[in-house]
């Protein structure tokens, strides 16, 4: 029982399309209003894309979520965040917003 709590393939697919899918799309939005400013550009995507991982866990745990099961999968989602970051701000900013 605890191999499956583990490796819950529902619950880790769901926590990555949350990330990685369904908040940059929302994300999106809000970061449009700031496009004019480069260093805006650059920090809003960075602000709202790379969510405190203490926080989200704490307020799983208030919500009544899997907070352990969160925290289990805390490691990956770090990881993908860190490789799919500057992807991200690429796309949000463009390639000419660095210079």
């Amino acid at each position: 029982m605890e191999r499956r709590r583990i490796v819950d393939i529902r619950f880790l697919g769901t926590a990555i399309a949350v990330d990685f899918i369904v908040v940059p799309v929302v994300a999106f939005g809000p970061s449009r209003f700031v496009a004019c400013d480069r260093a805006l550009l650059l920090g809003a995507p960075l602000v709202l894309l790379a969510p405190c991982v203490d926080y989200m866990i704490v307020f799983t745990g208030l919500a009544g979520g899997a907070r352990e099961r969160l925290l289990a999968a805390t490691p990956l989602l770090m990881l993908l965040q860190i490789v799919l970051l500057p992807i991200y701000l690429l796309l949000f900013a463009g390639p000419n917003t660095s210079r």
